[in-house]
């Protein structure tokens, strides 16, 4: 399986800036608030980069959703762990695994109705999508809709309700 460029960096950026802030948490540098809103950012920004980026395309690929799944799993177990703890940030934890589920669904339905995987339209300046060349229809809006307010809600559900 070949990785695109894409995946690698955004694959890169998320175990560095996970590794930076696990060394932020255990070391306590920051204060706890500002370490809360800044992991919460981080868990949010890696679906949302998965979504408005051209690597929504590559989780067509089984084996790149497959390796995204598994950082999904792995923040779903953490997310186990620390829930009864007092971290603001833990329901974010679920964002990934929840993106990644739904996202899977929606692109299954986009494969049967449309013959194609679903395609980002964020940055997209016409009704055609950048890296692929095939237009853009409504569903695709619609479903990409879905999924940023899947992750909205599955980051920010617990915080709204605590």
């Amino acid at each position: 399986m070949k990785i695109p460029l894409r995946q690698k960096k955004l694959l890169s950026i998320t175990v560095i800036i996970g590794l930076i802030i696990f060394i932020l948490q255990y070391f306590t540098i920051f204060d706890s608030k500002i370490l809360d809103i800044i992991t919460l950012f981080y868990l949010i920004g890696i679906p949302v980069c998965l979504l408005t980026q051209d690597t929504l395309i590559d989780l067509n690929d089984d084996g790149i959703f497959t390796f995204w799944l598994i950082f999904g799993i792995i923040f779903w177990g953490i997310y186990f762990a620390v829930m009864n703890m007092d971290y603001k940030w833990a329901g974010g934890l679920r964002g990934l695994l929840c993106f990644l589920l739904v996202y899977q669904i929606l692109n299954n339905i986009m494969k049967k109705t449309k013959g194609r995987c679903l395609l980002n339209t964020y940055y997209q300046m016409t009704w055609k999508n950048n890296s692929t060349g095939e237009k853009i229809t409504a569903l695709d809006v619609f479903f990409n809709f879905i999924l940023i307010a899947v992750i909205l809600f599955s980051v920010l559900f617990e915080i709204i309700i605590k």
